[in-house]
């Protein structure tokens, strides 16, 4: 027996048999090893849909003029080939009718060279890509039938090219226009788009890809996702995404303190949902959006220096709650105290209780106040196919204890309707579910003074006030609401009543849901000198802060 000796990354293996049997072993292990290293890299990473200003696009221009089109596979980006465009590159959707290539191709340049040749011909031939190094031609392109048949009948059988049926629009295919043409892109057979990344830097240094004027970090995801229209999704690190979304959600003159506690909650809401899938996926376009609905994020272009501080000074922390990290809710303005979880949705969530918001001494929104027709609420009944008859009244049935509605009743002529938690404040599209209503003839700046055991009743447009410097005024008349600030709570007070039976006025305080931290109180508190780990500690019980 012949004995060989072979160096492989400084291991000597002996015979070919064992040489064989090592390579075996390492392509088991790398296979287990490379997806592996993919979605650790993909837990640092989020899937961002681009909803408030690109939605249901039917084009889209991307304004960067060198790009890679890629596809990214276990986390990690396979450049697929690089595009030039001279004024940028618009996407569309492809609505029309192809013939489908059977011969597939590895590249572009070679997909692109066989689409040439057609396009000699007279026919609309296109490169269209598939999945990474997995290209094919595409003819027709059409709206209607008949042209693309004519268009096929020129090129069948030349070239020994082979095609499959024609094919209808299918819901799933766009087309980007660069400088050297059109080129299809088509998710039906891997259900997976292509990733657009740029090429260049700006002058900070910073890769940014532009589309519609808008600038983002990382790369860019287009596709129509079983839809007419095109869904962009933003694909980037989570510090990134970040440096975007605290200025949106916190104002950066805010003391740096707060700016960090807002940076750990958005943190903590990213890593508290459904894990994002980064690779190229035509299932789900994305699970967090750029609206208030998930967190508001502007891009690049919103990033301040105070608010990027603030998010690199707590990288990667974020509050845990018996060994899972919470969604952590925050809001802009309680008007006082925050609310239990349970008041607001319908469940106890042990993190997220009432407390007093007392720092909220420079309210981010201030109290507000609308006024309603009984004709004006029919009308909103009616658009939720509620039917009451003519309205009778209109009364808060039950508050809870820092003051929200928790019931809401209606009484018409037909029937009654009670509305429960936040129902009453959707019902009204009011800016928070703290708010009282007045009715004419009421009095509604009356409180009670006690005075021993002795009570007596008092309007506070009548009271005198004392200021700082020790000057005594009475009751401004101008203001809608006077505003009484207790130990663990503030309550507010109508100035005036409506005028007619037929109106009611809702006057609240406090802007949001009002679970979890207060942006106006995180701001008091750090101009008070709290750290933002004393801030979070406050508003989110028994929590731990860590990566």
């Amino acid at each position: 027996m012949q004995w060989i000796f072979v160096k492989e990354d400084s291991i000597m293996v002996r015979g070919s048999f064992f040489r064989r049997c090592f390579l075996i072993f390492l392509v088991i292990c790398m296979s287990f090893i490379y997806p592996a290293i993919g979605k650790a890299e993909q837990k640092d990473w989020i899937r961002v849909g681009l909803e408030r200003s690109l939605s249901e696009r039917r084009q889209l221009t991307i304004q960067t003029n060198y790009i890679t089109l890629g596809y990214c596979i276990y986390g990690n980006f396979e450049k697929e080939t690089t595009l030039a465009g001279s004024k940028g590159f618009v996407v569309k959707p492809a609505t029309g009718y192809y013939y489908i290539g059977k011969k597939e191709y590895r590249t572009y340049k070679s997909a692109k060279k066989m689409a040439d040749k057609l396009r000699k011909l007279g026919v609309s031939a296109y490169p269209a890509v598939t999945y990474h190094s997995s290209w094919n031609i595409y003819v027709g392109g059409s709206t209607r039938k008949e042209t693309v048949k004519k268009q096929y009948k020129k090129i069948k059988g030349r070239y020994n090219l082979s095609f499959g049926k024609l094919q209808s629009d299918n819901k799933k295919r766009i087309t980007i226009l660069t400088d050297e043409g059109i080129i299809v892109i088509d998710t039906d057979k891997h259900n997976a788009y292509p990733q657009i990344a740029s090429n260049s830097n700006n002058r900070q240094g910073v890769n940014l890809i532009v589309v519609e004027n808008c600038s983002y970090r990382g790369r860019l995801e287009i596709g129509r996702y079983n839809k007419n229209t095109l869904t962009t999704v933003n694909i980037l690190p989570v510090e990134d995404y970040l440096k975007g979304v605290v200025p949106n959600e916190m104002s950066s003159s805010y003391p740096i303190e707060a700016l960090k506690a807002q940076a750990v909650c958005a943190r903590s809401f990213c890593y508290s949902r459904k894990e994002s899938v980064v690779d190229s996926n035509a299932n789900q376009a994305f699970v967090v959006c750029d609206t208030s609905h998930c967190q508001v994020y502007g891009g690049f272009s919103t990033e301040t220096n105070q608010t990027t501080a603030a998010v690199n000074a707590t990288k990667g922390k974020k509050l845990w709650y018996h060994g899972k990290v919470i969604e952590a809710n925050y809001f802009s303005t309680s008007g006082g105290a925050t609310e239990s979880a349970e008041n607001v949705w319908g469940s106890k969530v042990p993190y997220l209780k009432s407390v007093p918001d007392n720092y909220e001494s420079e309210p981010e929104k201030e109290p507000w106040s609308f006024n309603f027709t009984t004709k004006q609420i029919q009308n909103l009944l009616k658009n939720r196919g509620i039917d009451l008859g003519k309205i009778k009244n209109v009364f808060v049935q039950k508050y809870s204890d820092s003051g929200r509605v928790m019931e809401l009743k209606m009484i018409g002529e037909n029937d009654t309707k009670v509305w429960k938690r936040e129902e009453g404040r959707s019902f009204f599209s009011l800016p928070g579910n703290k708010y009282k209503i007045v009715k004419a003839k009421e009095k509604p700046d009356k409180v009670y003074i006690l005075s021993g055991k002795k009570k007596r009743q008092k309007r506070i447009q009548s009271s005198y006030v004392i200021s700082g410097n020790g000057k005594v005024s009475k009751m401004s008349q101008s203001v809608e609401q006077y505003i009484v600030k207790s130990k663990d709570n503030m309550t507010n007070f109508a100035r005036k009543a409506p005028k007619n039976n037929q109106t009611i006025k809702i006057v609240g305080m406090g802007f949001g849901h009002g679970v979890g931290m207060s942006q106006s109180g995180a701001k008091g508190m750090a101009k008070e000198g709290y750290s933002y780990k004393e801030i979070l500690n406050y508003y989110f019980k028994e929590i731990k802060i860590q990566s």
